[in-house]
């Protein structure tokens, strides 16, 4: 039953009761809208569709926002994008109301990024966005009226995955650049196993059996633990490390390790330029140029594949893609070794071809 009385103060409020919700109320410039808006509450109750605005019109995305780091992200596993993520929404939309939040101003959002940014950062911007939004109507009762505007939105396309291949002369020129022995493990291990950065500066001895050639890895990017199993290269890198006394495999920072990387990368570009000139070679413009350490991951599962004996499932138990098509992303297999692949198949048919009569 909705009631319509004028305030002393001014305005119309509308006031909605019904058995089994609190009283809904809201106050308006004029009774005209006062009424709608009652009739529109009391056949949303009636049809049991009613979403209350009222904290999404009082609750600005930058606080949203807010709650979501201090509640949030400490739990996340892969969490350390988020506050950085988060400080650049809250700048560009956190005044607004959630209420009030619409496709077009995330639109906007999405084409000023991209300005600055690649396509990979702006989706991930806007799914932290959506998720931001579902927590709050879930846990918080913030709830946005209708279909939440970054559901709306076209997300930028994904660029092609990279190509970029890593020669063994690149990484023996990586290796030999550098002062560090866990540099050079870290390196050696990334391309034998497929491991990203942080799982191995965050490998423990505990969990590394050398028997089994098994490495277990409690946390990874998607949240569940798994199990990679250890190539005999890889085995020889880990027999020829030192125990540390706190238990871990490595003491560099995943921070360090690009550093140190990034370092080692473009000493040893140097050094190749610099031999070159010294001794009149032609310099590949190539060599050891657009290189980034997660490049030996995209490598080490190339390399994978193109052992020719692993289905496509063997080889995600190792790397943990979940996604298919994402594995197919991350492998780029090189057309020289699916040649000689063709070439020994073909020799091996001739040689067991029947004889002619």
């Amino acid at each position: 039953m909705a009631t319509i009385t004028k305030r002393d103060t001014g305005g119309w409020q509308a006031k909605v009761r019904r058995t089994g919700y609190p009283t809904k109320s809201k106050t308006f410039a004029t009774r005209a809208d006062a009424v709608r808006w009652a009739a529109i509450v009391e056949s949303e109750l009636a049809r049991g569709v009613f979403i209350d605005s009222g904290p999404a019109e009082r609750t600005t995305i930058g606080q949203a926002l807010e709650l979501f780091k201090a509640e949030v992200v400490p739990r996340r596993r892969c969490q350390s994008s988020d506050p950085s993520r988060l400080r650049t929404l809250a700048r560009h939309l956190g005044s607004y109301s959630i209420a009030r939040l619409q496709p077009m101003h995330v639109a906007n959002y999405r084409d000023m990024r991209l300005k600055t940014v690649g396509p990979e950062s702006v989706i991930s911007e806007l799914n932290l966005l959506n998720r931001v939004l579902r927590w709050v109507g879930i846990e918080k009762g913030v709830y946005y009226p209708g279909e939440l505007p970054t559901a709306r939105v076209s997300k930028p396309k994904r660029p092609r995955g990279r190509e970029r291949r890593v020669t063994d002369a690149e990484l023996n020129a990586i290796i030999g650049a550098t002062d560090s022995p866990e540099l050079v493990a870290i390196v050696r291990l990334a391309v034998a196993t497929a491991m990203r950065r942080s799982e191995l500066v965050a490998l423990e001895w505990r969990h590394v059996d050398l028997e089994r050639r098994i490495a277990l890895l409690p946390t990874t990017k998607n949240g569940e633990p798994r199990r990679v199993p250890l190539s005999p290269d890889a085995v020889a890198v880990l027999c020829h490390l030192a125990r540390r006394v706190d238990g871990k495999v490595f003491g560099l920072r995943p921070s360090s390790v690009q550093q140190a990387f990034q370092r080692a990368l473009e000493r040893a570009r140097r050094r190749y330029l610099e031999r070159d000139v010294s001794e009149g070679h032609p310099t590949d413009e190539a060599f050891l140029r657009g290189l980034h350490f997660h490049d030996l991951r995209h490598e080490a599962t190339s390399r994978l594949f193109e052992r020719g004996d692993m289905d496509l499932m063997e080889v995600a138990l190792i790397t943990g893609h979940k996604d298919l098509r994402m594995l197919q992303r991350y492998t780029h297999l090189r057309p020289e070794t699916v040649a000689r692949k063709l070439a020994l198949s073909s020799r091996a048919v001739t040689q067991v071809a029947p004889e002619s009569t």
